[in-house]
C-alpha cells in the first residue's frame, strides 16, 4: 500500500514539473532555477516514501523466528524439603563379636588386639546405627549430575572408615590405605563390574565409578576376614546413614511422591511411601523387629554377612 502511494506521489510530482516547462515563458536562465528545486523535492518525496514503505513493511511483516528448543530436565530444580527420622530396633539385640586381630601386628593399635564387629550397634534407647535410608522410587525417569567430589573409603585399623556408605552413579570413589600392612578391596557388585584391587603400602590409593544404582554393594578384604563395608549406589543424592543416635536426614527434596526404604545388614529392609508438599519438613521413624535370634550363627570368614540373616524382620 505504502509502494503504491510513492508512485502516485512521484508521477504527481513530475507531471506538475513538466506542466512548469511546458507553460513557463521565462527564459532558460529562469527554467533551471524552476527546475532544479523541483528535482530536489522529487528525489526527496521518493527517499522519504521508500524509507516508510520499508519501515511499514517491517512491521506488517516481521520476520520469522526459530521455533524453541523443547530439552528434556536433567534434574529437578533443588527443592527445600526435608525428610528426616530416627531408624530404631525393638528386640533383643545379639551380642557384638568380638575379633582377634592379633595375626598381623600391623592392624594392633597400641595393646589392643581386638576388634567389634559393626554389624549391630543399638543404644541404650534403642537407636539402631549404619542403616542406610535412601529414596527408592520417584526419580526413575530422572538424571541426576553427579557430584566430581569423590567418597572415600578409608582403611585405617583393620576395618572399612565408614562402614555403610552411600554414593551416586557416576561419582568417583577414591579408596584410601591408611595402614601399613597390605589390604585388597573386593568388591561384590552385581549390577556394576566387581573388583579386587590389591593395596600396598606403596600404591595407598586408587579410584572406581560405579555406572548403575546397587543397594548394596558387600566390600571385604580377603586377607583380613573380619573386615567388611556396604556401599549403597543410588541415582541420585537423596540417601543418607544413620548415625550412633539411628538419626538420618534426607535434604534439598523437591515436592512429590516417594518411596523411601532403610536398609540394614543384619535386619533387612522396609520402605515407606510418601508425599512431601514444597518447603515441607517431614519427620519419618523406622523401626526394625525380629522374631528370632540365632546367638549361635558365626560370621563367615569369606565374606562379611550380607547374606544369611540372623534376625528374621518383621513389620
Amino acid at each position: 500500500m505504502t509502494f503504491r502511494l510513492a508512485v502516485i506521489i512521484i508521477v504527481v510530482v513530475f507531471s506538475l514539473g513538466y506542466g512548469v516547462n511546458i507553460f513557463s515563458v521565462a527564459s532558460a536562465q529562469t527554467r533551471l532555477v524552476e527546475e532544479f528545486p523541483l528535482k530536489r523535492i522529487i528525489v526527496g518525496l521518493l527517499a522519504l516514501s521508500l524509507c516508510c514503505g520499508c519501515k511499514r513493511s517491517a512491521e506488517e511483516y516481521p520476520a520469522a523466528t526459530s521455533p524453541t528448543k523443547q530439552t528434556a530436565s536433567s534434574a529437578p530444580a533443588a527443592g527445600q524439603s526435608v525428610i528426616s527420622g530416627q531408624v530404631f530396633f525393638n528386640g533383643v539385640a545379639p551380642a557384638p563379636r568380638v575379633f582377634n586381630v592379633a595375626s598381623d601386628k600391623a592392624c594392633s593399635i597400641g595393646n589392643n588386639e581386638q576388634r567389634i564387629s559393626e554389624g549391630v550397634i543399638v543404644n541404650r534407647d534403642g537407636a539402631l546405627k549404619n542403616a542406610f535410608v535412601y529414596i527408592r522410587a520417584g526419580f526413575d525417569d530422572i538424571t541426576f549430575t553427579p557430584p566430581s567430589t569423590p567418597v572415600v573409603l578409608d582403611q585405617r585399623g583393620c576395618r572399612f572408615v565408614p562402614h555403610v556408605l552411600g554414593i551416586q552413579v557416576g561419582q568417583p570413589l577414591r579408596i584410601v590405605n591408611s595402614d601399613n600392612t597390605f589390604h585388597n578391596v573386593h568388591a561384590l557388585a552385581k549390577a556394576n563390574k566387581a573388583f579386587n584391587l590389591g593395596m600396598t603400602v606403596k600404591t595407598p590409593e586408587a579410584q572406581r565409578v560405579f555406572g548403575a544404582p546397587e543397594v548394596m554393594v558387600p566390600i571385604r578384604c580377603n586377607v583380613h576376614p573380619w573386615m567388611g563395608a556396604y556401599l549403597g549406589v543410588v541415582g541420585h543424592p537423596f540417601f543418607s546413614v544413620s548415625d550412633s543416635a539411628g538419626f538420618f536426614e534426607l535434604r534439598n527434596l523437591p515436592a512429590g511422591h516417594f518411596t523411601l526404604e532403610a536398609w540394614h545388614e543384619e535386619f533387612g529392609k522396609f520402605s515407606q511411601n510418601i508425599a512431601i508438599g514444597v518447603s515441607e519438613n517431614k519427620s519419618i521413624d523406622f523401626t526394625f523387629r525380629t522374631t528370632q535370634v540365632d546367638s549361635d550363627l558365626q560370621l563367615d570368614a569369606s565374606l562379611p554377612r550380607t547374606i544369611g540373616r540372623i534376625i528374621k524382620m518383621q513389620k
